[in-house]
C-alpha cells in the first residue's frame, strides 16, 4: 500500500461511518477506534456495498457521477473559496445569479484558525445572492466528557486533518450574514430530530441560514 493508503483520511473516514466502501483499512481502523470512544454505533452498512467491494480503491470522484450532465466535482480546497467560484465548469453548471444552497457539513472543523475559515465562508455568502442557502454542521467539544474527546482528537492527529472542534458561539460566527431556520444553531441530534429518540450526547452543532 502507497503511504496515504496507510495514513487515514478523515474524508474516507467519514465516508466509512456513512456504510460507504470508498475507504482503505486505515480508515477503516482509525474509524472504529473512534466509533468505541464514543460509543455511538456504526451506521448501518447499505446494501449496495457489498456489490462494490474491492472495487473502489483509488477511483477518482468524476467515475462515481452520473451521467445526467447535471453534476460535476471540482477539484478545490476550501480555504481558497476564489479558485472554486472562478472554476468555468462551476460556472457552467450553477447559476450563482439564482438562489443557491452551499453545504459545509462536516468539513469546517477540519480548517484551523490559521487558514481563516470564517473568510472563506464570508467569500462564499458574498458570491451567492440573497434568498440562497448555507447548511452547516460543526464539531463541539462542548457538554463532552474530557478524557473520551482527548483520545478521539489524538486519533484524527494521526489522519490528514487533524480537529479544530468549536464552541457554540465559534460555529455561530460562521453563520453571520443569514436569518437561521429554525430551530436555529443547535445541538445536531436536536435539529429536527425524527424517528427514533437521539442519543443523550451530540457531538457537534447544526444550522441552516437563509442569506439576508
Amino acid at each position: 500500500m502507497t503511504e496515504a493508503e496507510n495514513r487515514p483520511n478523515v474524508a474516507r473516514m467519514y465516508d466509512y461511518y456513512l456504510g460507504g466502501c470508498h475507504n482503505f483499512a486505515a480508515d477503516r481502523a482509525a474509524a472504529e477506534e473512534v466509533l468505541k470512544i464514543s460509543r455511538t454505533p456504526a451506521s448501518p452498512r447499505r446494501a449496495t456495498a457489498r456489490s462494490c467491494a474491492g472495487s473502489c480503491a483509488g477511483r477518482p470522484s468524476r467515475a462515481l457521477l452520473p451521467t445526467d450532465g447535471r453534476t460535476v466535482v471540482l477539484q478545490g480546497d476550501l480555504r481558497r473559496p476564489g479558485e472554486l467560484l472562478a472554476d468555468p465548469a462551476l460556472r457552467a453548471t450553477i447559476d450563482l445569479s439564482e438562489p443557491v444552497a452551499v453545504l459545509l457539513l462536516a468539513v469546517l472543523h477540519f480548517v484551523p484558525d490559521a487558514d481563516d475559515p470564517y473568510a472563506a465562508v464570508a467569500k462564499l455568502r458574498d458570491a451567492t445572492v440573497p434568498g440562497s442557502v448555507l447548511a452547516l454542521s460543526h464539531l463541539t467539544l462542548d457538554g463532552l466528557p474530557t478524557l473520551p474527546t482527548e483520545q478521539g482528537t489524538a486519533i484524527y492527529r494521526r489522519s490528514s486533518s487533524p480537529l479544530v472542534p468549536r464552541s457554540r458561539d465559534e460555529v455561530a460566527r460562521f453563520l453571520d450574514g443569514y436569518e437561521l431556520v429554525d430551530p436555529g444553531l443547535v445541538k445536531v441530534a436536536d435539529w429536527r430530530p425524527d424517528g427514533e429518540p437521539q442519543a443523550a450526547v451530540s457531538h457537534g452543532y447544526g444550522g441552516v441560514g437563509v442569506r439576508r
